[in-house]
């Protein structure tokens, strides 16, 4: 967001993004292979509600992030 300042030249007001320094680096990554009944168990997920999280948080059974979708990022 910028704006004019009264000289004509632009007068940017949202400082530039500076990246943290203490991030943390990944320190390894695994790959694995599904069995037969991981792929079968993530398989189908019947989606009828239309909502994300209970009132505790906790995602909606049979909603848009219904935890057996997420069954490959576990």
């Amino acid at each position: 967001m910028a704006n004019v300042a009264a000289g004509g030249g632009l007068t940017f007001t949202k400082s530039s993004y500076l990246e943290d320094k203490d991030a943390e680096r990944i320190k390894s990554i695994e790959f694995s292979v599904l069995s037969e009944a991981e792929i079968l168990k993530g398989a189908v997920v019947e989606v009828w509600n239309r909502g994300y999280y209970e009132s505790d948080r906790k995602p909606k059974q049979h909603g848009l992030l219904d935890p057996h979708m997420v069954l490959f990022f576990s």
